[in-house]
């Protein structure tokens, strides 16, 4: 469940059972180059335990843009984990994202991620063209509804 948007430039988590999840909200602040790198902080349980870090784009694409993957490489070499993965992507403006943290055999396990650069990310959605033209027009139509809603109140009124 997420309950309010990342703004921290780095988080750590763990995912303590087979069935958890966690899920990151991501709010821009415009179109900026955003960095990911997760770190995992443990060790897996089973020797093909992996944890992924899937983005996503809530406003575009249906399937990730990236995916980070550490632990074990269940179709290479077992002896030693990898730790460390990292992604990147440019943001477009009014898009909102998702990291989704998932595991499988590989929990309880720890985690870190670090988003970059600081101050990317903020608490609402940056507006987009679109919105600041509408919210133009909003404005403009208000302005000119007061007179006559004022005119309106002063006019008599009619018997029936």
């Amino acid at each position: 469940m997420v309950t309010s948007p990342l703004l921290a430039p780095r988080v750590d988590a763990g995912l303590e059972t087979p069935q958890d999840e966690d899920w990151y909200l991501l709010y821009p602040q415009g179109v900026r180059q955003i960095g990911v790198m997760a770190t995992l902080n443990t060790s897996c349980r089973a020797s093909i335990g992996r944890v992924t870090v899937d983005l996503l784009d809530a406003d575009g694409s249906r399937s990730p843009i990236e995916s980070l993957q550490f632990g074990y490489d269940v179709l290479g070499d077992r002896s030693a984990p990898r730790t460390v993965d990292t992604a990147r992507f440019t943001s477009v403006v009014g898009h909102r994202y998702f990291l989704h943290v998932t595991q499988s055999s590989c929990d309880p396990a720890a985690y870190s991620m670090a988003l970059a650069p600081f101050g990317a990310l903020g608490t609402r959605l940056a507006p987009t063209d679109a919105c600041e033209t509408g919210n133009v027009a909003a404005r403009r139509a208000a302005s000119r509804l007061k007179p006559l809603r004022a005119s309106r109140r002063r006019a008599p009124r009619r018997q029936a």
